[in-house]
């Protein structure tokens, strides 16, 4: 399986788009000037874990007025 950037409309796919195709189909579409090579990596999608946070669950009395 070969990445490819297609350079022009192909099918259903637009321009811009990027895919997995075996190593044949993929040299036919750059040769024929659909597609280029994709070179750039795929990028790790990371999450972070925030800190649990606790808050206080009273609320303040309201205080009674003077007389």
């Amino acid at each position: 399986m070969k990445k490819i950037r297609l350079i022009r409309p192909f099918r259903a796919y637009s321009t811009g788009a990027v895919l997995d195709v075996p190593g044949g189909q993929a040299h036919e579409l750059i040769t024929r000037g659909y597609a280029v090579e994709e070179k750039q990596q795929d990028l790790l999608d990371t999450a972070a874990l925030e800190p649990e946070v606790r808050t206080a669950d009273a609320t303040p009395k309201k205080r009674s007025r003077k007389k």
